[in-house]
């Protein structure tokens, strides 16, 4: 496997989880990056050094940190480290392009098969470039892996990938996340949100296409009928915050809105999930698989989600899927969830299903599948 792994950001965890789990079936080789890109290009840094998430060797899982996006001639070590037939990389960021082209021509030159899980078939700020990045990197693959069925068909008529070396492998539940388990009262008491108030939880970077102003307009509407509720919003500030922030005091919901405008570590994520009722994704534009929805089924909280990517996916009930940027039918979903105990108890139950059909037990089956596949073929 080639990839990120803790204390880096970049997918580190779903990279650690992936490694660890498939080590517990096969011996794993993990050629992993001892430096990613500058800080420049990752708003909150690139690293999160939390010291109760490690990834530790074992008889079946090696961990050679050789590459740094700075050193050319680490690029060139990584692509020969690779002892296996068969190598799995993980692909999500556009300035890792030069690295994996020089690391994949190796690979190729060195006859090995080659898998690439590619986390955004669509960039979420996509541009040209990001399109001939991704032409370029699929030119080498025996096999893509993607987490959605909107994925998948995206990398056959878009890219014109082949269909029979296109898979989809749905993103596991992220119950990676651990730290203290809270009751619902000391979670609350902790971030500083009311006791007995209903809670809608808002979760990750603060991105333009994450659609987090809708789900403010649908909020502000849901508390001018029920002083109850109460909307946390916990995320790293990237694009389109300064206008959302506002937007909180406009509709005049600042006394029933709490704010953590900071990349969250690790040992950290749990009690937010744990202070919550429900979990929102009111996407405006995706087509991958959410890692944020992931921790919420991990938790088995109830999902509402908008019929964009594969979100549906994260849910088994009509009435918690909206259309993007429809403020009026979020909130009226949100009523119903909040406020509905059977919907309630539906929803929890739901997700403890999904829980186990998105394990990471049954990714890994299906994970060592393909490579036999792969491995296969001539």
């Amino acid at each position: 496997m080639i990839g990120a792994l803790p204390p880096l950001k970049g997918n580190a965890y779903y990279s650690m989880t992936l490694a660890s789990s498939m080590a517990e079936k096969v011996t794993v080789d993990f050629v992993a990056f001892r430096k990613l890109y500058p800080e420049i290009l990752y708003p909150g840094g690139v690293s999160d050094d939390d010291p109760n998430f490690v990834v530790e060797e074992t008889s079946t899982l090696k961990i050679s940190k050789l590459i740094s996006y700075a050193n050319p001639w680490s690029w060139v070590l990584g692509g020969f480290a690779v002892k296996a037939r068969l190598a799995h990389l993980q692909w999500w960021s556009i300035p890792l392009t030069p690295i994996y082209v020089v690391i994949l021509g190796i690979l190729k030159f060195r006859r090995k098969k080659i898998v690439i899980t590619v986390h955004n078939v669509r960039p979420h700020e996509s541009s040209a470039l990001d399109w001939f990045a991704m032409r370029i990197v699929l030119a080498f693959a025996d096999g893509i892996i993607v987490h959605s069925e909107d994925n998948r068909q995206t990398l056959v008529s878009q890219y014109r990938f082949p269909a029979e070396k296109a898979f989809k492998v749905h993103m596991p539940v992220h119950d990676m996340y651990g730290g203290e388990e809270l009751t619902l009262k000391v979670a609350r008491n902790q971030i500083g949100v009311p006791h007995d108030s209903r809670v809608v939880l808002s979760f990750g970077n603060l991105r333009e296409y994450k659609g987090i102003d809708c789900l403010i307009r649908a909020f502000s509407e849901l508390a001018k009928t029920d002083t109850s509720v109460h909307l946390l919003i916990v995320g790293q500030p990237w694009s389109g915050w300064a206008e959302c922030n506002e937007l909180v005091d406009s509709l005049g919901i600042r006394d029933k809105t709490t704010m953590v405008l900071d990349y969250v570590p690790m040992s950290a994520v749990a009690k937010y999930f744990q202070a919550s009722d429900v979990v929102v994704l009111p996407y405006r534009r995706f087509d991958a698989q959410s890692g944020v929805g992931n921790i919420g089924l991990a938790f088995g909280l109830p999902l509402i989600v908008t019929r964009v990517g594969g979100l549906p996916e994260l849910v088994m009930d009509e009435r918690v899927i909206v259309e993007p940027d429809k403020p009026q039918e979020l909130a009226e979903a949100l009523t119903e969830v909040l406020f509905d105990k059977a919907l309630i108890r539906k929803l929890r139950k739901d997700s403890q299903v999904l829980r186990n059909r998105y394990s990471w037990s049954a990714a890994i089956d299906r994970t060592l599948e393909i490579y036999e596949q792969i491995q296969s073929r001539k």
